[in-house]
């Protein structure tokens, strides 16, 4: 089972934190939009949609420029730069530090998802931990947390880093070998 199947319908919290640099949120791209994932330098971001035909993206008022667009069997993978004034950001995100990304970056992720009520909520307190939500926790688990914790689980890397690049070189040389054969890539490779 591929990467892409085993995620399928399940989006990874790069989807959900790091995506909006682009200025939208996952179902607004496409209504084929699988996930979102980094690179292992954490510069660049891969976005997929699962569509055996062309996908309808819409990338129009992207805050970024789209990079590249490579197709990949029935996945359209299109690549950003992560900003360099975000780069920070996406460390802190790597590392589970919600609250403490840049106070620009988290009003405008609340910004991208303040008509969604429920996720508005919730995203909300996770950058903005209050005491009440920590007490919350410790309770719930049974254990005692410390003032500064955090209140959402780290990014598990495996989930939200992906190397296309030994992807994308295996599959040109496997069409290069083919010798006109085409021959269907299966996403697998990550980096750990």
């Amino acid at each position: 089972m591929s990467k892409f199947e085993k995620n399928k319908y399940n989006l990874n919290k790069t989807s959900i934190f790091i995506l909006p640099i682009t200025g939208k949120k996952a179902p607004d791209i496409s209504s084929d939009y699988y996930n979102s994932y980094l690179n292992k330098e954490l510069i660049e971001m891969y976005i997929v949609i699962d569509s055996e035909d062309d996908p309808v993206i819409n990338t129009d008022n992207f805050y970024i420029p789209i990079k590249k667009e490579d197709k990949i069997g029935k996945w359209t993978i299109l690549t950003v730069d992560v900003p360099s004034e975000r780069y920070r950001d996406v460390q802190l995100f790597m590392k589970g530090k919600y609250s403490k990304m840049s106070l620009e970056y988290k009003h405008h992720l609340i910004y991208i998802y303040s008509p969604w009520k429920k996720s508005f909520n919730r995203l909300y307190t996770i950058l903005f931990p209050q005491p009440i939500d920590r007490e919350r926790l410790s309770k719930f688990f049974d254990v005692q947390l410390d003032p500064d914790s955090e209140v959402h689980d780290i990014p598990i890397p495996e989930e939200e880093i992906f190397n296309i690049v030994d992807l994308l070189e295996n599959n040109n040389t496997k069409n290069n070998n083919s010798h006109g054969r085409t021959n269907e890539v299966k996403v697998t490779d990550t980096v750990n």
